[in-house]
């Protein structure tokens, strides 16, 4: 598969999950006894759930919120690991040698477990009076919180390397701020870095909110998002294999397709 390709997929998936609703306002498309679990058809070309529903409108449905979280928790994660990597350029010796093995012992914990246990924490502590959209933020928040370091690192090193140009030095000589070097200077030359560093968590965060759903951790029925929908297709795996492997599918390909974009400014 080549970068055309992946564009191709995740176009018209992008733009049908953003239309959707346009057609079906109830958010699933109707329930329908007379067709509960049937199979793939001319009808229903992905099959119905338990309920009778077409499987093709859930996952449209569930994308429209997997894509949601996965570009704000992915935003999230670039900004944070942005400012911090940034800002440890210009950390004392023994400030950034702890930081940097502070960043050691996280990274060096598995990353399901910390994102499960952060996203318990915050559950705890979010009230649910906050909104329909209280799950969505917490799950952004969670990736956000657990996911920047790697980020962080690989901006701090690239930015170390910068710093001592000639360019730069010549601007410090003249008496340029650090604000205005770090704008001018050192953040337009790693824009290529973080558009690849954006591509890279894009698929990790689409996974992880898949997981924390499947779990109960996550987006819970009725809504519906991709994690939701596998989980649905496990309990039914062994009389109606078709409801987790479509979602599975479109999980599985979608992932696929932003990791070959990722040669597009590499």
């Amino acid at each position: 598969m080549n970068n055309k390709l992946g564009v191709i997929f995740l176009l018209p998936l992008i733009v049908c999950s953003a239309l959707i609703g346009f057609f079906f306002e109830d958010g699933f498309g109707r329930a329908n006894v007379e067709y509960i679990l049937s199979p793939p058809s001319t009808l229903f070309w992905l099959g119905t759930d338990s309920l009778g529903r077409d499987l093709l409108i859930r996952i449209l449905f569930g994308a429209q919120t997997t894509f949601i979280v996965a570009l704000f928790g992915a935003l999230g994660i670039i900004s944070v690991g942005l400012l911090i990597g940034t800002a440890t350029i210009f950390m004392p010796r023994t400030v950034e040698t702890i930081f940097l093995r502070v960043l050691d012992v996280v990274d060096g914990m598995p990353n399901i477990i910390t994102v499960s246990a952060v996203a318990l924490l915050i559950a705890q502590l979010t009230p649910a009076s906050v909104g329909d959209y209280r799950v969505l933020g917490i799950i952004i928040i969670t990736l956000t919180l657990t996911q920047w370091p790697n980020v962080a690192r690989i901006v701090r090193s690239k930015l170390k390397v910068l710093y001592k140009e000639e360019y730069i030095l010549a601007s410090k000589s003249i008496g340029a701020s650090t604000v205005w070097i770090i704008r001018k200077h050192l953040w337009p030359a790693i824009g290529n870095l973080l558009w690849v560093l954006f591509l890279i968590q894009l698929p990790q965060t689409i996974f992880l909110e898949t997981f924390l759903s499947f779990v109960g951790l996550g987006i819970e029925s009725p809504a519906t998002s991709w994690g939701v929908l596998i989980y649905e297709g496990w309990k039914t795996l062994s009389y109606a294999p078709h409801l987790i492997l479509a979602p599975a599918g479109f999980l599985f390909v979608t992932i696929l397709c932003i990791n070959q974009m990722r040669e597009m400014k590499a």
